[in-house]
């Protein structure tokens, strides 16, 4: 079996038995109950494949610019992010370039042209490769497992955020955002807060 049929295999049996009364999509900000360790635990032990790289670029309420270049700027460092993980998979053997690499987005009306702009010949260098990435959208209700944990992943990482403002001690991360990406091979989670753009 191929490796992502089989991981969204693993994520669909984990969401029946788990999350047994839902129908349709996981949404992690509804779904996810934040001091559940049971379904935490769970959401986290699907996700645990050196196969599934995670990245993260985030704005917060303080990123100082304006909204427009704020949001382009965010979305390039967003691929520089992927780059990173992509050039970890290849360095343990994991992906092989130059295949075709796709960012598949939850549909937004909000968002869709940045991202377009964003990703208009938009390309990571991996190694001695120029790889395009083509930017792709997806709608929620279709329930992809793949879009679920990038949902799972984003919420950890905005709970993160909230927990740190909370608690200034720098070496502080809630448990799941220390599961994700720190207690995973660095080469293969990439994390970035943009703070400002000039």
């Amino acid at each position: 079996m191929r490796i992502p049929h089989a991981m969204a295999d693993i994520w669909k049996e984990m969401k029946a038995s788990t999350f047994r009364q839902l129908r349709g999509p996981l949404h992690a900000k509804r779904h996810l109950k934040e001091r559940s360790l049971t379904q935490w635990g769970a959401v986290l032990a699907a996700m645990n494949s050196p196969h599934l790289g995670r990245f993260a670029a985030v704005l917060t309420d303080t990123t100082a610019g304006l909204p427009e270049d704020v949001t382009l700027v965010a979305l390039r460092a967003l691929a520089n992010r992927f780059a990173a993980v992509a050039g970890g998979m290849l360095e343990h053997g994991l992906w092989q370039p130059p295949a075709r690499v796709f960012a598949i987005f939850e549909h937004s009306v909000r968002l869709t042209h940045h991202i377009q702009r964003a990703f208009a010949d938009t390309y990571m260098e991996v190694a001695p490769h120029k790889v395009p990435i083509e930017g792709c959208f997806m709608p929620k209700f279709l329930a992809d497992p793949f879009l679920e944990m990038a949902d799972c992943i984003a919420n950890v990482v905005t709970r993160n955020i909230k927990y740190r403002r909370a608690h200034p001690n720098p070496a502080d991360y809630t448990p799941q955002f220390q599961a994700l990406f720190r207690d995973v091979d660095r080469s293969l989670a990439s994390y970035m807060e943009v703070t400002a753009v000039q």
